[in-house]
């Protein structure tokens, strides 16, 4: 955004983006300009801002979580689901979730195993984007 707006460019600012641009397609330019040292750098400041989501005792342990690739298919899936699910009092269940997904990814709820869902579970779990809720099995 400082080079846009350095341009002159007139834009509205999201946190991490542009809500709108009067030019586009200088905007692009602007962007198309931008080398791997500018994106380290702002890649370096989110990871400054962001909440990091281990422990101490999970880095000491060198504790690794799989990342939640935002590209993928099955990672939309899930990310969709939770906006369901994220209003509901009483939370959700692996099968709540299961049956879900199954539809957003075209497939039967049974083509998607308990496993499966588990280390999802986990994952978001770990990455700060749900919470088991205590004596349950409930998110």
């Amino acid at each position: 955004m400082t080079q846009a707006a350095k341009a002159g460019l007139g834009f509205t600012a999201l946190d991490n983006g542009f809500a709108a641009v009067d030019d586009v397609d200088r905007l692009q330019a602007i962007c198309d300009s931008l080398g791997p040292v500018h994106i380290d750098a702002l890649l370096r400041k989110w990871l400054r801002i962001l909440p990091n989501p281990f422990t101490d005792d999970d880095q000491a342990a060198g504790t690794r979580i799989p990342g939640l690739r935002f590209g993928d298919i099955r990672v939309h899936a899930l990310l969709q689901a939770l906006l369901i699910h994220r209003l509901l009092p009483n939370g959700f269940t692996n099968r709540d979730l299961r049956s879900l997904i199954a539809p957003l990814l075209g497939t039967t709820i049974e083509d998607i195993t308990a496993g499966k869902m588990t280390y999802d579970l986990r994952r978001l779990r770990m990455h700060g984007l749900i919470a088991r809720i205590p004596h349950t099995r409930r998110y």
